[in-house]
């Protein structure tokens, strides 16, 4: 959505709300605030993954001890959908060591030929 205005963007995130929520078609958008920050860049390094700490970092030692965050091992970069995935990894861990069934993170998307390049698996 770069170079969209930000009415664009409000329009853009409706039609995908009503398209995946079709219920919304009926709803009234009351405020929104659309937030960028021209100083915020992405930026991944090769071997980054290798610094970040797993979710779960020592089992054996501290079986209560789970991290999450957008900055945790989960294989995938430093974003939103990395700090959800991390979550979900820390919540399972906490669910396995009370006995009850793991929770199954979704992956999100396939990687592409760069990410498969950049991300260690």
């Amino acid at each position: 959505m770069s170079g969209s205005s930000k009415e664009e963007m409000v329009a853009q995130v409706l039609s995908e709300l009503t398209a995946v929520f079709p219920a919304t078609q009926t709803a009234t958008l009351l405020r929104h605030r659309v937030v960028t920050d021209p100083k915020s860049v992405f930026s991944i390094r090769p071997a980054v993954e290798r610094l970040r700490p797993p979710p779960c970092p020592a089992p054996a030692k501290l079986p209560w001890l789970c991290l999450a965050g957008d900055w945790t091992r989960t294989g995938w970069p430093a974003t939103m959908e990395g700090a959800v995935i991390s979550g979900i990894q820390a919540a399972s861990s906490v669910v396995e060591t009370v006995g009850l069934p793991s929770i199954a993170a979704d992956p999100g998307l396939k990687r592409g030929w760069l990410a498969n390049r950049l991300i260690a698996p």
